[in-house]
């Protein structure tokens, strides 16, 4: 096991940064910074952990833009470790605390085309406290890793969903034929 340095690109999509968009304003989310950073990770052979924020306004297009451009710096310098497909939940608080959680049944397409896109050495994780009672079908979408589950640590992106007991994940892994 290494360790891995990480940032998510969240979306390749500038439209996202525009305004009235989930990313206006915010200059750290431009995706050509984080691509730039992704990239220079991996002309310093450092490995590397990204993802996609899924359901933020993105079209499905636009997932497949985001996954082929990782896919692409993974083919150019070999350091992608994992891609997270994170589900968006709202927060409250939030600018977009009355936006729509995304649908169980856009997040699994999303894990099935980037597990279709990623090279299969490439890791595809979900956090399975986003999804509750659905870790099997994150499995069967194509989910090969569960993450940085800690029975020691709360999940610091939602500290309000904590994390599903290690023996439950043995179990739902299990179920799908994976350890």
């Amino acid at each position: 096991v290494s360790a891995s340095m990480g940032i998510m690109l969240e979306s390749s999509s500038e439209r996202l940064c525009k305004k009235g968009g989930p990313h206006w304003g915010s200059p750290d989310k431009q995706p050509v910074r984080r691509l730039q950073t992704i990239e220079n990770a991996g002309r310093l052979n450092i490995p590397f952990t990204t993802g996609l924020l899924v359901g933020i306004g993105e079209t499905r297009r636009e997932r497949i833009e985001s996954l082929i451009a990782i896919q692409k710096l993974h083919d150019k310098y070999g350091h992608i470790q994992e891609v997270i497909v994170q589900n968006f939940c709202p927060k409250p608080d939030t600018l977009m605390a009355n936006y729509p959680s995304l649908d169980l049944k856009e997040h699994l397409w999303t894990i099935a085309v980037a597990r279709l896109i990623m090279s299969p050495e490439v890791a595809i994780q979900a956090p399975p406290n986003l999804r509750g009672d659905n870790l099997d079908l994150l499995l069967q979408a194509g989910v090969t890793d569960w993450g940085g589950v800690s029975p020691l640590t709360l999940d610091h992106v939602n500290p309000e969903k904590p994390w599903p007991n290690l023996d439950q994940l043995r179990e739902e892994s299990a179920k799908s034929g994976y350890e």
